[in-house]
């Protein structure tokens, strides 16, 4: 029945609506069967499929990246090579080492093809410290990296000194909801063995000041 549904694409094939249709021809090594609609933008092609095929953010990422915008290609890079959610590499690439939360907009300018890559060095450096807390399976929650980013903005540690006594106890960093409970915890990774120092990370209580 293939031939009698096809698929809409734009005057540059980017499919509109019947991506499963495409696929599902693609695996069965079947014609594709289309019909071109012009004048249809790459942003009106994502609205389309997210409502039509519940789109997931990586089918965002991919739409954009192949239609050129670079900011998606390091979007996707970060995704790909760090194993992380979109939305995590989305925050640290947005807001760097100021940790913010951001206006609540980013969901919708990245939807509409509006994303912008602006701390991409910072979001490597916080990638950095993230990858070696090793074992510890929630290193690409936007908590956890919001903690990090935050510890890195204000100088609060020596990351060598933290990594050393995460290894000497690794069951101490547990999972947390909310990057302020991330930032006692890593307090307590960092004073393992030594004198409590609360000047260091305060739990947090001044991290939001600015």
């Amino acid at each position: 029945m293939l031939r009698y549904c096809p698929i809409v694409v734009t005057k540059d094939l980017k499919i509109i609506d019947g991506q499963h249709r495409y696929f599902v021809s693609k695996t069965l090594k079947q014609p594709v069967f289309f019909v071109i609609a012009e004048e249809v933008s790459l942003h009106e092609v994502a609205k389309i499929n997210r409502r039509t095929e519940r789109w997931k953010p990586i089918d965002f990422v991919k739409c954009y990246m192949e239609g050129g915008n670079d900011n998606y290609k390091i979007l996707h890079h970060f995704v790909t090579s760090f194993k992380m959610p979109v939305s995590s590499a989305i925050f640290i690439l947005v807001n760097g080492t100021a940790g913010n939360k951001g206006n609540g907009r980013e969901q919708e300018k990245f939807e509409r093809g509006e994303f912008v890559a602006s701390y991409v060095s910072e979001a490597q450096d916080i990638m950095t410290n993230a990858i070696t807390f090793k074992d510890f399976p929630s290193i690409t929650s936007k908590s956890f990296l919001q903690a990090i980013a935050l510890i890195m903005r204000k100088g609060l540690c020596d990351w060598d000194i933290m990594h050393q006594k995460y290894n000497m106890n690794p069951a101490a960093l547990k999972i947390q909801s909310t990057a302020k409970q991330y930032l006692a915890n890593l307090e307590e990774v960092y004073n393992f063995k030594t004198a409590y120092v609360k000047q260091y990370f305060n739990h947090g209580k001044n991290i939001h000041s600015r």
